[in-house]
């Protein structure tokens, strides 16, 4: 009895000292004013992230609030433009980014 009580305490402790923690990125500047403009109405740093991916070698931030109905209107490649691709150029990124992380848009 006592080293079933040993073992689940012990699960207990681990599962505490384990628990995974959300990471926050650190943003450029530029997108934080972004993230600071979208989220200043209507406490929307709640359901608002960052979704990080990698792209022939750039990095590339998605924007994205939960309530909004277009999923990339707020995509940006690493300097802050919002890539002039045709649908070729999209169909390309889609099959071969690297999704680095996906973070809360607020600290």
């Amino acid at each position: 009895m006592k080293n079933r009580i040993l073992i689940l305490l012990l699960l207990g402790l681990l599962m505490v000292t384990c628990k995974k923690e959300e990471a926050q990125a650190e943003f450029p500047v530029w997108l934080q004013t972004k993230i600071d403009e979208v989220t200043a109405n209507e406490n929307m740093c709640d359901i608002c992230h960052v979704t990080i991916s990698e792209f022939e070698g750039k990095l590339y931030y998605n924007l994205y609030c939960d309530l909004w109905s277009c999923a990339y209107c707020h995509f940006y490649d690493e300097d802050g433009t919002v890539p002039d691709w045709d649908v070729d150029d999209w169909n390309k990124y889609f099959n071969e980014k690297k999704e680095v992380s996906t973070v809360s848009a607020c600290p």
